[in-house]
This record gives structure tokens, C-alpha cells and sequence, in this order.
């Protein structure tokens, strides 16, 4: 006899800040909003420290503690597949590659995924 309590499920029904979190990178990219500064504003938005999505299993926190915003923009990626180039999307998730050449994106991307990985950590902790 199988043990149903042990099986993760293949369907879970997302938080509400993270079903804002995908219809917005997914509007905005359609809206004509550069890519990455959506996925970046839908990160900003999440709310789960982890989520079974099509059977896998996605940990956004790292022992309990680390943002792991690559997985989180990887997962983000997954749901605008087709709206942005393989090149572009591998260069973000392997390099950290942005292709935004401009003044704010060497500075400021650091101060933002730092300002986002903190809101994200007292998030879960459930200070604010």
C-alpha cells in the first residue's frame, strides 16, 4: 500500500505573491519592459522559501538562511520560456550576465539583489 503523506504533489497552488510575482514578469516582458529588470521586479515580489513546481522540487533558501536568487530566476525564466533569448537567459543563470550596459546595472543590480535578498530573508523569518 503506498504512502500518499510522503509523496510531494505535483500541483500546489502558489501563494498569492507569487502568482503576482509570475503574472508580472510575464506582463511586463509583454508590455515591452527589458527582461531582466521584470525578472528582477517579480523576485522582488516572491514570497515562498520553497515550491514543488512540475514535479521538482525548488529551495530558494540555501540551509535556512541564503537567498538563492539564481534558482528563483531560473523558475522565473521557466514561466516566460520563448520571451527571451537561450543566449541571454544561460548567460544570466551561468555568469550573472545581465546585458543591460549601463551605469545602474554594474552598481546598482549588487544594492538591489542585496536590498531584495534581505527583504526576502526578514520575509521568511517573519519580522515585517
Amino acid at each position: 500500500m503506498a504512502n500518499w503523506d510522503k509523496q510531494l504533489p505535483l500541483f500546489q497552488l502558489a501563494p498569492a505573491g507569487d502568482t503576482k510575482a509570475i503574472e508580472h514578469v510575464k506582463q511586463a516582458i509583454a508590455g515591452g519592459k527589458h527582461w531582466y529588470i521584470a525578472l528582477l521586479e517579480a523576485v522582488g515580489l516572491w514570497s515562498s522559501a520553497e515550491e514543488t513546481n512540475n514535479g521538482r522540487v525548488h529551495c530558494y533558501l540555501i540551509d535556512g538562511e541564503a537567498f538563492d536568487w539564481l534558482e528563483l530566476a531560473e523558475r522565473l525564466c521557466e514561466t516566460v520560456d520563448g520571451s527571451l533569448s537561450d543566449n541571454e537567459k544561460l548567460a544570466l543563470l551561468f555568469h550573472c550576465t545581465s546585458f543591460l550596459d549601463t551605469a545602474f546595472d554594474r552598481a546598482g543590480t549588487s544594492i538591489l539583489l542585496h536590498l531584495i535578498a534581505s527583504t526576502f530573508s526578514l520575509l521568511v523569518a517573519g519580522d515585517l
